[in-house]
């Protein structure tokens, strides 16, 4: 029953960014680390992204944070792209779990493909294979203005990443 009602909960703080933004970043901004409402907070935001929710985004948000308040935090980030945003994409390139590495991946096609250059090499090398295939779209969409990353990664017999590019 306690189950029922929480996702009820959640379910009504999802939808209440349809109806009131400002709302969402009251609540937000309040919460006091409880994952689950974050986590609906920030789903919500990514549908109807309030101004300035990013402000209140970098406030609150650590490397430390459950993983998927990362992920959703990274997702409604892509909203309000900035430098900001690509620092917190640098602090967060090696975070221990995979989604939250894939999630920073794919923030990364909000910027110039040349900045993804930076996060090529560890991504391509990534242990997960979706952090993998996400870091291959970027390095084919980086190879059309700095095709060295494609021949470097052709040219190697064992490369994690080869069979996914040559696909891609």
């Amino acid at each position: 029953r306690l189950y029922e009602r929480n996702g009820y909960l959640l379910f009504v703080l999802q939808e209440l960014g349809r109806v009131d933004r400002l709302a969402l970043s009251f609540l937000f901004e309040r919460t006091k680390g409880d994952a689950d409402v974050d986590e609906a907070l920030l789903i919500s935001a990514h549908m109807s992204p309030p101004m300035r929710f990013d402000d209140i985004i970098y406030r609150k948000l650590s490397a430390s944070s459950p993983p998927f308040v990362i992920v959703w935090g990274l997702k409604v980030l892509t909203h309000y792209p900035s430098d900001k945003f690509l620092r917190l994409l640098y602090l967060l390139k090696g975070h221990p779990f995979w989604a939250v590495r894939l999630h920073v991946a794919r923030a990364l096609s909000v910027f110039d493909p040349l900045v993804a250059m930076d996060f090529l090499p560890a991504f391509l090398q990534d242990a997960n294979y979706l952090v993998r295939l996400e870091a291959s779209k970027l390095a084919v969409a980086a190879s059309q203005l700095h095709g060295d990353v494609l021949k470097s990664i052709s040219g190697e017999g064992d490369h994690p990443s080869k069979s996914i590019v040559t696909y891609l």
